[in-house]
């Protein structure tokens, strides 16, 4: 059993972002967000999901979009989030983003097989 174990690839970990965006700022948004998917990339991250709600809150409480993304280890996350390129980017996400939450995890879809 082990062997077969040894076989398989670690499980990637996913990351559920949570984006609150500024009125007014979802232009800038996209194309902030489209260089830290970027940055992301070179790291092994990967978009696997972008969910925006259906009609947008009339204040910045509510989430303006979700992502999902996978990378392939706690180690290339932590790479991604201390990347010289991305801290960079830190005036423009405080620009455009009223906060940011963010929740690590393992894929568990195959415990729902049959649903």
């Amino acid at each position: 059993m082990s062997e077969v174990l040894s076989q398989h690839a670690p499980a990637r970990i996913l990351v559920l972002v949570t984006l609150y965006v500024r009125r007014e700022r979802e232009r800038e948004f996209r194309d902030f967000e489209a260089r830290a998917l970027g940055i992301a990339a070179r790291h092994g991250g990967e978009l696997l999901r972008a969910v925006r709600l259906a009609e947008r809150a009339q204040d910045e409480d509510a989430p303006y979009e979700f992502h999902l993304l996978s990378f392939p280890s706690e180690g290339a996350f932590d790479a991604f989030r201390t990347d010289p390129e991305r801290a960079r980017l830190s005036g423009e996400a405080e620009r455009v983003l009223a906060r940011t939450e963010v929740v690590t995890g393992v894929d568990c879809t195959g415990e729902y097989a049959g649903f």
